[in-house]
C-alpha cells in the first residue's frame, strides 16, 4: 500500500517535479499555463442561471453532471439552502476527464463527499490539490479507478495537511 503522508517517503514529495538544478519550480511556474487564479464562490443559483452553468444535467440521483469546465465552478459555489460551499456528494464526476488544478489554492475545508466520486475517466491530476492547505480527505477509494489516470504531476504538492493513502 503506497502512502501519502508528511514523513521521508510522501506521495508529496514523489509527485514534486524538480527543475533541472534541483529546486522545486517557482510558484509562477508551477501553473503551468492552467489557469489557476483562486475561483470565487458564487450562489449556485446565480451559477445555474449563468451561460456557464444553464443546461446542467443531473443523475438520477438529483447530482450534477459537470464537465471540467462547469466542475472548477461548480466545487466553488455557495449553496443557497447552507450558505456554504456546495457538498461535493452532489456532483458526479463520471464524466470528467481531467482534474488539472481543481482545488489549486482552495479554501474548501469541507471535502465529504469527494471519497465517492467516480474518476474512472479521469486522465490528469495534475495540481489537483496543489497549494489546497487543508485538504486531507479519505480518498483511497479511488484506488482502482484512477486506471485511467496518466498525469499526476504535483498533485498534491504543497497540500501541507494531506496525510492519508491514497490506493
Amino acid at each position: 500500500e503506497f502512502s501519502a503522508t508528511n514523513g521521508e517517503n510522501t506521495a508529496q514529495n514523489a509527485l514534486n517535479t524538480q527543475s533541472a538544478n534541483g529546486a522545486l519550480d517557482s510558484e509562477q511556474n508551477t501553473a503551468q499555463g492552467v489557469a489557476t487564479q483562486e475561483q470565487k464562490s458564487i450562489k449556485l443559483s446565480e451559477f445555474l442561471q449563468s451561460s456557464e452553468g444553464k443546461g446542467l444535467p443531473t443523475n438520477d440521483k438529483g447530482q450534477f453532471m459537470p464537465d471540467k469546465k462547469q466542475l472548477k465552478m461548480l466545487v466553488n459555489c455557495i449553496d443557497d439552502s447552507t450558505g456554504k460551499l456546495i457538498s461535493l456528494a452532489k456532483i458526479d464526476t463520471s464524466k470528467v476527464t481531467n482534474m488539472k488544478a481543481l482545488f489549486y489554492k482552495s479554501d474548501r475545508v469541507d471535502f465529504s463527499g469527494i471519497e465517492e466520486w467516480n474518476v474512472s475517466n479521469v486522465t490528469g491530476f495534475e495540481l489537483c490539490f496543489a497549494q489546497c492547505r487543508t485538504f486531507n480527505a479519505p480518498i483511497e477509494k479511488w484506488g482502482d479507478k484512477i486506471k485511467n489516470a496518466r498525469t499526476f504531476e504535483k498533485m498534491f504538492w504543497n497540500a501541507e495537511q494531506f496525510n492519508r493513502p491514497i490506493g
